[in-house]
């Protein structure tokens, strides 16, 4: 199978959800063709040098010191070589922005749209958004982006 795995950040941003994607990826050419769509962010090597498999890296835009708001709508380079891309599944591991371009391109490539959520997104929203009617709202629209997806 050839599989697109993607995140909302990635290397060399390091955590949980990073991690998951890097290893799974690693782990999947064993047998599969993989590879990662994410965010340009503060990334400092070639990703050449560091994975086996190729990174596909969309414009985003620094939101704090450790955030990257990921705006894959907007990269024509990005869009264009990633629709060019042959593949049988999205594997998507967020539920922001790259969540949204992946669910949209997967129903137009017509491939399957898998979404793992690694955050307690309620809580994030929480944290960040002090109304309730936000929180409420942001978590809505999230469940029905989930329900969209194939698993």
């Amino acid at each position: 199978m050839k599989i697109a795995l993607f995140c909302d950040n990635f290397y060399p941003t390091v955590g949980g959800t990073e991690t998951v994607v890097q290893e799974l990826g690693s782990a999947l050419l064993n047998e599969h063709e993989v590879f990662v769509a994410t965010i340009k962010g503060k990334q400092q090597k070639p990703d050449e040098q560091v994975f086996d498999f190729p990174v596909i890296r969309a414009f985003s835009l620094k939101v704090d010191k450790n955030n990257y708001l990921a705006l894959p709508q907007f990269d024509r380079k990005f869009k264009k070589k990633i629709k060019q891309m042959d593949f049988d599944i999205i594997h998507c591991h967020s539920s922001a922005n790259m969540a949204s371009f992946g669910l949209k391109l997967a129903k137009k490539k017509n491939v399957p749209f898998v979404i793992t959520v690694h955050t307690r997104m309620k809580t994030t929203f929480k944290h960040h958004f002090k109304f309730n009617f936000l929180v409420n709202f942001l978590t809505k629209r999230l469940v029905k982006k989930l329900n969209q997806a194939d698993a």
